[in-house]
């Protein structure tokens, strides 16, 4: 996808309340009528958005624009990814730095007797600074409906949850459940896509498919998905004993 596609997606999905007129979308994002049109034309045709003009709108001969499901789960897809880049990113600089102030500790301890005890906190330091950064290693966002996903600390474990789900978000059960409850609520209430890992050793995890209600997550699916070979294991999205 292109910069301006992304860029589009991204609005939209942030405010998929509302429909978006393409004059106000260029306004908005900075974007040339020529791009946007083209940017537009692309994303409509991978079923990332639909329009949505109203009868005011196409009087005066404006287009106005809503994202898709897919749309919904493809933009939640890529910020997933950028987020892990970026934070790769802060933890690649922060070894970096840590290294380099080993480097220069162990430098001056070799020089001078005298700067030991600094040499021994800046190294200690240093290993926190490791320790804490694995601790608190990247909480990756993968597409999500409603609500936010539960946190994994690799980029494997990001990537099978975006692979559960996107394997689920294209059941057929769930595409239908999506659409009743878009059509039933007109646009206001949505299906939430809920992944966890269920055995680690299998790779297999379990999606929830549900709908948050304002209170809670009313559950109407629990599929459990073995990534490695791209299975749903309960195709009907009961669990046994259910």
């Amino acid at each position: 996808m292109t910069d301006v596609e992304v860029k589009i997606l991204f609005h939209l999905n942030k405010v998929r309340g509302q429909n978006n007129v393409d004059q106000i979308l260029s306004e908005m994002l900075s974007i040339t009528d020529y791009d946007l049109k083209t940017a537009l034309s692309s994303l409509l045709d991978k079923n990332y958005i639909y329009e949505d003009s109203d009868t005011n709108q196409k009087n005066l001969n404006l287009k106005a624009w809503r994202i898709t499901k897919d749309g919904e789960i493809k933009a939640n897809e890529i910020q997933a990814k950028l987020d892990f880049e970026k934070e790769q990113k802060v933890k690649q600089d922060i070894k970096t730095n840590a290294k380099s102030t080993q480097l220069v500790a162990w430098a001056t301890f070799a020089a001078t007797f005298v700067g030991a005890v600094a040499v021994v906190f800046q190294a200690f330091y240093a290993n926190r600074q490791n320790q804490l950064l694995e601790k608190q290693n990247s909480i990756q966002k993968g597409y999500t409906i409603a609500s936010p996903i539960a946190e994994q600390n690799t980029f494997s474990d990001s990537t099978n949850l975006i692979n559960a789900m996107n394997i689920v978000a294209e059941l057929k059960i769930v595409k239908d459940k999506m659409k009743l409850i878009d059509s039933s609520s007109k646009g206001q209430r949505h299906i939430t896509l809920v992944p966890m890992l269920d055995d680690p050793t299998n790779n297999v995890y379990l999606v929830k498919v549900g709908e948050d209600n304002g209170t809670n997550l009313v559950t109407y699916f629990n599929f459990l998905v073995d990534v490695n070979s791209k299975r749903i294991i309960n195709p009907d999205g009961k669990l046994e004993g259910q």
